[in-house]
């Protein structure tokens, strides 16, 4: 969905693939296979949930994302 959002057209197979690889990622670094997404619709379902459950940002996740957004230019 990230993605689609920038402009990049993806189809339904390139969608598969990404998904494929993002669980492969996910094993990688350790993530617990059931955690993980297998589908394009799990994941977009999984991010509702995540964005009906948080709350609104605190000072330290204002203070976190604005250090992200300042480190690619203290480079």
């Amino acid at each position: 969905d990230g993605l689609r959002t920038l402009g990049v057209r993806v189809d339904e197979d390139e969608g598969h693939r990404y998904m494929q690889l993002f669980r492969y990622v996910g094993h990688v670094i350790g993530v617990e296979p059931g955690l993980v997404p297998t589908s394009e619709a799990e994941a977009t379902e999984l991010g509702y949930l995540i964005d009906a459950t948080q709350g609104r940002p605190d000072d330290d996740a204002r203070a976190l994302t604005a250090a992200l957004l300042r480190s690619p230019l203290a480079q």
